[in-house]
């Protein structure tokens, strides 16, 4: 650990620079030209007093985005390192900018991972999976399969390969690749293939495919919270109310046992953080399968303040989506509309979104034909009645 601080009118120590020109490989040329580019950045590190500085903070940097939140002015620091040299500093900052849903961004540094480093076939399967998230299913497809040549005995490889033959309608070649990723994998990563199997499949609202999945999972480890919550998802989408309740009651158990292993672990405050969103998540669906249609509203809308909070912005889809249903239920379709839009928004190819606004607007058409027949009806009574009085006064 550097326990050096950075104080006032010093841009590094000796100790921190040795260590910047040795992760970034740069010049002595190049390190000067970060000072010109640092003015904005070291003072709000000057905010924050007795800061220390990793070695692995060094390596990667965005340690430091995340925590002073100083995202716009760490790319201009970026900039200055020119580091065309370190192929892994762009593969973690392309992961950086996955996580945070900035699929663009992590896609230029991808693309600059792998044009310092073609072979490397971690880099090349992340390429291909944010080339499939655009669509690019054949230039995916074929990353994965380079991806596969160079390191043939990874799972997760096989696992994406499969995806990608689903979404080319080739699924006997994506049932050979899902049958070879579960040979390769180790039984603690099991479910984590089988858990993006069951997120296309969700994506394409493939629901039957979506249970037999995630009963897999459950299978495989009885206690998988993620599994039980979306099996009560997928019957809160059928209205099968009754068959959701029990399925989210198993998945706040299981979420409260896997929050007693994570203490005792004591893990970082991301998974905690994440836990509480699947906490309100679940509890939502609860009051949702229950009928509690305010309280699922209101829950629905917490835990989309903490997800926009903490700039979640990949898992806001489902939680507008089932606030939306819950509003339907409501009568309030209004917004519940809106609230499919923002998940249209999101994602245009969000099959799911556009089937419920679709259902809505057919809805709120015939309330409007509706309340015009009924106006209408009223019109003609009262022309009727005043017509009738007339009639009696001429008489």
């Amino acid at each position: 650990m550097i326990s050096e601080p950075l104080m006032k009118g010093q841009i590094f120590s000796k100790e921190i620079k040795e260590h910047i020109l040795y992760c970034f490989q740069i010049s002595e040329e190049e390190y000067e030209n970060i000072k010109t580019h640092y003015g904005k950045l070291q003072e709000k590190l000057q905010e924050h007093k007795l800061i220390k500085l990793s070695k692995e903070y060094l390596k990667t940097h965005y340690g430091i985005v995340l925590n002073l939140n100083l995202k716009q002015n760490f790319w201009k620091f970026l900039n200055a390192f020119k580091p065309t040299k370190n192929e892994n500093l762009w593969l973690n900052l392309g992961k950086l900018s996955l996580k945070q849903g900035n699929e663009d961004q992590a896609f230029d540094c991808f693309q600059k991972a792998f044009q310092i480093c073609p072979t490397n076939p971690e880099i090349i399967n992340k390429l291909a999976l944010v080339q499939f998230k655009f669509g690019e299913t054949g230039l995916a497809n074929e990353n994965f399969t380079k991806a596969i040549k160079l390191s043939p005995d990874n799972a997760f490889y096989w696992n994406h390969r499969g995806l990608s033959f689903i979404k080319m309608r080739k699924p006997k070649k994506a049932d050979l690749d899902f049958e070879k990723a579960l040979q390769l994998s180790s039984d603690k990563n099991k479910n984590k293939l089988l858990k993006e199997r069951v997120q296309l499949r969700w994506g394409r609202s493939e629901w039957k495919n979506v249970i037999k999945l995630a009963k897999m999972m459950n299978e495989n480890d009885p206690e998988d919270s993620w599994a039980w919550n979306i099996r009560g998802k997928v019957a809160l989408l059928k209205r099968k109310f009754d068959q959701a309740l029990p399925l989210f009651e198993n998945a706040a158990k299981f979420l409260n046992v896997k929050q007693m292993k994570q203490k005792k672990k004591e893990k970082k405050k991301k998974n905690i953080q994440n836990t509480e969103f699947k906490y309100f998540e679940i509890n939502a669906n609860m009051s949702l399968s229950r009928n509690n249609l305010q309280q699922a509203i209101w829950e629905y809308s917490e835990l989309l303040f903490r997800q926009k909070s903490f700039g979640a912005n990949k898992i806001l889809i489902d939680s507008y989506i089932f606030r939306g249903l819950a509003y339907e239920k409501s009568q309030l379709l209004e917004k519940a509309s809106e609230d499919f839009s923002s998940a249209i928004k999101l994602n245009p190819d969000c099959l799911l979104a556009g089937k419920c606004k679709r259902r809505v607007t057919d809805k709120r058409d015939i309330r409007g034909s509706e309340q015009q027949m009924e106006e209408s009806s009223d019109s003609s009574e009262s022309d009727s009645e005043s017509n009738s009085e007339s009639d009696i006064l001429d008489f």
